[in-house]
C-alpha cells in the first residue's frame, strides 16, 4: 500500500482521525500520535515526511504558527518534485487574503527577533541548543512566503470534500467516497460543518449554521467558539475551522445569527469579551444536545 504522511497541528486531530480512518486498508498512514514511540525523537520522525509516497498538510492558523509543523514543511520542500506528492487541506480560508499571508510572514520575522534577543542574554556556552531553535525559525521565516504562495496557487478542494479527494488521489482515482470518522459516524457528503462529523443537520429550532458551530465546538478540547471583528472583517472560528468563507455584511450577519441562536438557547455562554471579540464555551446543555443527536443517529443506523 502507498504511504501517506499527515502533517498537522494537534488542534485539528479530529479531522486527521477521519482521514486516517478513511484510509484504512487503502494506505499506510504515518502520523506522530502512532509512529513516535514513547521518548522517541520528534525531529527524527519529522524527517520521515520526505520518505513517503504522499504528504497531506492540514493547514490551519495553529499550523502556520507552529515550529514543528512548518519545520516538516521545510524538510518536505527540500525534495525535488515535492509538490507532485503533496495535498493541502486548507482549514483557514483567510490565507487566500494578501494581508493575512503578510501577517504570517511578519509573525515569523518577529519570532526570530524575539529569539535572538533572548539568546543575547545568555553566554555562548549556554546558548548553543537555543541557537539551533533559532536556525529552524529563520529557515521557516525564509520559506513561509514561498510556501503560502504555492498553497494559494493550488486548486485546493474545499475542506468538506477534501477527504474524498485524498482517497481518490491515493487510490489512483478509483475509490468510493464513503468516509467514516473515528467515532463510527459516516461522513459523505459533507456540508461545511461540525469538524467533519456527519449527522443530518436537522433540528426543530436550530439552523444548520448554528448546528455546524455547535458540533465544531463540541470537538474542540475546551468547547470554544471565537468571534472577532478585525480590519479584514468578521472571523468566526471553532476547533480550527474558519466559518467565514467569504466577506460581506450578508455573510457576517449569517454567522452572527448562528452564534446568537446558540447563546439564546443556552447552548453556549460568553467566557471572555472585549470591544472587538467574544469567546464562547459550550454549556452542559450544549454537550448534552450533541450527545443526544449522535446517539439518535447511531440508533437509526
Amino acid at each position: 500500500m502507498p504511504t501517506v504522511f499527515i502533517s498537522y497541528n494537534w488542534s485539528d486531530s479530529d479531522f486527521v482521525d477521519c482521514i486516517e480512518k478513511s484510509l484504512t486498508g487503502k494506505a499506510e498512514v504515518v502520523r506522530d500520535k502512532k509512529n513516535i514511540p514513547a521518548w522517541g525523537s520528534i525531529t527524527n520522525f519529522m524527517k520521515k515526511i520526505r520518505q513517503q509516497d504522499f504528504a497531506v498538510l492540514v493547514i490551519s492558523d495553529e499550523y502556520l504558527k507552529s515550529s514543528a509543523c512548518l519545520y516538516e514543511v521545510v524538510l518536505l520542500m527540500k525534495d525535488e518534485g515535492w509538490t507532485e506528492k503533496t495535498m493541502y487541506v486548507v482549514l483557514n480560508q483567510s490565507i487566500y487574503d494578501f494581508h493575512t499571508r503578510a501577517e504570517y510572514i511578519r509573525f515569523w520575522e518577529q519570532k526570530c527577533f524575539k529569539q535572538e534577543q533572548e539568546i543575547k542574554k545568555l553566554s555562548p556556552s549556554n546558548a548553543s541548543n537555543l541557537i539551533e531553535d533559532l536556525k529552524k525559525s529563520k529557515t521557516i521565516g525564509q520559506n513561509i512566503g514561498d510556501f503560502l504562495t504555492m498553497v494559494v496557487d493550488a486548486n485546493n478542494p474545499p475542506a468538506e470534500t477534501a477527504i474524498a479527494e485524498i482517497l481518490k488521489r491515493v487510490s489512483g482515482g478509483n475509490q468510493s467516497t464513503e468516509i467514516v470518522s473515528d467515532r463510527g459516524v459516516r461522513l459523505s457528503p459533507l456540508p461545511v460543518t461540525s469538524n467533519f462529523v456527519k449527522i443530518e443537520l436537522v433540528h426543530p429550532y436550530l439552523s444548520k449554521d448554528a448546528l455546524s458551530l455547535l458540533f465544531s465546538a463540541y470537538n474542540h478540547p475546551n468547547g470554544e467558539i471565537y468571534m472577532c471583528h478585525t480590519v479584514l472583517g468578521l472571523s468566526v472560528k471553532a476547533n480550527g475551522h474558519e466559518f467565514m468563507q467569504s466577506g460581506g455584511r450578508r455573510e457576517e450577519v449569517r454567522w452572527e445569527s448562528a452564534v446568537s441562536e446558540l447563546e439564546d438557547n443556552g447552548l453556549v455562554e460568553i467566557t471572555t469579551h472585549d470591544r472587538h471579540s467574544c469567546q464562547y464555551q459550550l454549556t452542559k446543555e450544549g454537550y448534552d444536545m450533541v450527545d443526544e443527536m449522535k446517539q439518535k443517529t447511531n440508533e437509526e443506523r
